[in-house]
């Protein structure tokens, strides 16, 4: 059985879903672009995520948001979902765009691991060594410099019905936790960051290293041939403190020993009102008619939203 998630409001997450086989289906292109920034726009407004970076590359999507209402199982799905039709329609292909292993997600604990998480995403297409800078990646993405700027999508007409709107419209933000500063200053902060770690990419790599050609884009149905590694473990928490993490994982069992614990009983025949589940419960509360206890005051990786940001609303 797979480990149930823990979701509770308020938390800011880095999500990463990859393609079939690591396939290069995602491969930047006009239309490429445009699906994944329509399909952004309308699942970060239907199910209230605010944006704070996304990187589209050739074979997997990084995103990271703000998760106000417990619901980004539900933006991943609409925003997979949507992305796998159309993109398969632009290809004609059939049959599973993405891999089996579902998206992960990594609970961001702290400022130190938002940063770090931000950075590393946006630097993707240099840390692969595509490109040399971010201006020169041809794929979507959303970076500091784009948080308060509206993006509008019109809908790409070839893939999608009459049920969705015209154009989808949603507005990256910064992170919680840096209210002291203005929009201004901390856009330039993180794109400091972005800055520094990308000169420190271009210093590790080799020096005999031939001059950097442009990004020429790989075939839809190319992967990579380096072999994944199945002994790879996905990191549930980041926090830059191994203390903290310790911390959360605790948290984490704890929830995994009430959960079970109720499902047990649940399972058994136990009335409903004596089964009740631990908060952040996320499968049995949409899919059953189960009670789940109340969202703690405090918990690790909560953020309340900055105070001059109302949660996405859909359009």
């Amino acid at each position: 059985m797979t480990l149930p998630r823990r979701q509770l409001p308020n938390e800011v997450v880095s999500l990463v879903r990859r393609t079939h086989r690591r396939e290069y289906t995602l491969t930047p292109g006009d239309m490429t672009n445009e699906i994944v920034a329509y399909q952004m726009a309308i699942a970060a407004s239907e199910h209230q995520q605010s944006v704070h970076a996304v990187v589209a590359m050739c074979n997997h999507i990084h995103t990271i948001v703000h998760d106000h209402n417990a619901t980004r199982s539900d933006f991943m799905r609409d925003l997979n979902a949507g992305i796998a039709r159309a993109m398969n329609r632009s290809l004609g292909t059939f049959g599973s765009f993405w891999d089996s292993d579902g998206y992960g997600e990594v609970l961001l604990l702290n400022l130190t691991a938002i940063e770090q998480q931000i950075v590393y995403t946006c630097l993707n297409p240099v840390a692969t060594g595509e490109v040399d800078s971010l201006d020169e990646w041809p794929g979507f993405i959303v970076r500091p410099r784009d948080w308060g700027k509206p993006v509008r999508v019109s809908k790409p007409e070839c893939f999608y019905g009459d049920d969705r709107p015209d154009v989808a419209e949603f507005t990256p933000q910064p992170p919680p936790g840096y209210e002291n500063r203005s929009l201004d200053e901390v856009i330039e902060y993180f794109e400091n960051l972005i800055e520094e770690g990308r000169q420190k990419l271009l210093a590790a790599r080799p020096e005999a290293r031939p001059k950097k050609k442009p990004f020429t884009p790989p075939a839809p149905h190319e992967a990579p041939s380096t072999p994944v590694s199945r002994e790879r473990t996905r990191p549930r928490f980041a926090a830059g403190d191994p203390a903290l993490i310790a911390q959360a994982r605790e948290q984490y069992r704890g929830f995994l020993e009430l959960y079970r614990r109720q499902r047990k009983k649940w399972l058994k025949g136990a009335k409903p009102r004596r089964c009740v589940f631990p908060p952040g419960t996320v499968w049995l509360r949409k899919h059953s008619p189960v009670l789940c206890a109340p969202p703690p005051p405090v918990s690790l990786g909560v953020f309340p939203p900055r105070p001059t940001e109302a949660p996405p609303v859909a359009a």
